[in-house]
C-alpha cells in the first residue's frame, strides 16, 4: 500500500471528534478545548519547569521587597529634606499617604504575579495573547505549543510517564462520561412528563 509522509501531525477526526472523544479522555480536555487548541486558537501548555517557576516566585517576592524598601528610604529622605525647609504637617502626611497608596499596589501586582505562575499546569490552555504575554514574563518557566503538534507532544509525555496509570484514568473517565450521559436520557423524559400547574382561575376561585 501507499503512504504519504506529512509536513507536520495533524489529528483524525475520529479521534478528536468522537463521542466520547478519544483525545480529550487521553489529556482530560473537553472536545471545545481540544479543538481550540487542533485549530489554532488556544496555546496548551506542555512542560512546567518546577525548579524555574520556585526561582521566579522568590525573585518576585524578592523585587517587590526591594522596591519597597528604596521607596521607604527615598520617602524619609523627602521628608527629612522637607522638615529642614519648614513644611507643614498636612505635606509630610501626603507623602506619606502617597507612599501607603503605592506600597499597597505593588504587594497587590506581586499577588497577581505570584498567582499567575502558580496557576501555570501542564494542559492548561493559554489564548494568543495571554499566552504572548506570559511568554514574555514567565517563559524560562513553562513551554506551550499550538496545534496537532502540541497534542502529539502532550500526549508523547503523558504515556511516557505513566501508561498503566493512564490506562485506569481513561477507563474511569470512560464510564463516568456514559453514566451523565444514560443519567441525562434518563431525567429529560421525567422532566417532559412532569404536569405543568396551572393557575387558579376565577371561576375555581369562587366554587371554593
Amino acid at each position: 500500500m501507499g503512504h504519504i509522509e506529512l509536513a507536520c501531525p495533524v489529528s483524525h477526526i475520529w479521534f478528536a471528534r468522537g463521542i466520547p472523544s478519544r483525545l480529550g479522555l487521553l489529556l482530560d480536555l473537553s472536545s471545545r478545548n481540544l479543538e481550540r487548541v487542533l485549530y489554532f486558537s488556544h496555546y496548551i501548555i506542555t512542560f512546567i519547569d518546577e525548579e524555574a517557576r520556585r526561582e521566579a516566585i522568590k525573585q518576585l517576592e524578592e523585587g517587590s521587597s526591594r522596591e519597597i524598601a528604596e521607596r521607604q528610604s527615598a520617602l524619609e529622605a523627602k521628608i527629612a529634606e522637607m522638615e529642614q525647609k519648614q513644611a507643614t504637617v498636612e505635606e509630610v502626611n501626603q507623602l506619606r499617604r502617597n507612599f501607603v497608596e503605592e506600597k499597597t499596589q505593588l504587594e497587590e501586582q506581586l499577588t497577581v504575579d505570584v498567582e499567575q505562575l502558580k496557576d501555570l499546569r501542564r494542559c492548561a490552555l493559554l489564548p494568543e495573547d495571554q499566552y504572548h504575554e506570559f511568554k514574555q514574563k514567565y517563559g524560562q518557566v513553562f513551554e506551550a505549543g499550538i496545534g496537532a503538534e502540541a497534542i502529539l507532544q502532550v500526549l508523547k509525555g503523558t504515556i511516557l510517564n505513566n501508561p498503566e496509570q493512564l490506562v485506569v484514568k481513561i477507563s474511569a473517565r470512560h464510564i463516568e462520561k456514559l453514566v451523565e450521559e444514560e443519567k441525562e436520557e434518563v431525567e429529560a423524559p421525567a422532566e417532559a412528563q412532569l404536569p405543568e400547574e396551572k393557575e387558579p382561575t376565577e371561576e375555581n376561585a369562587s366554587a371554593s
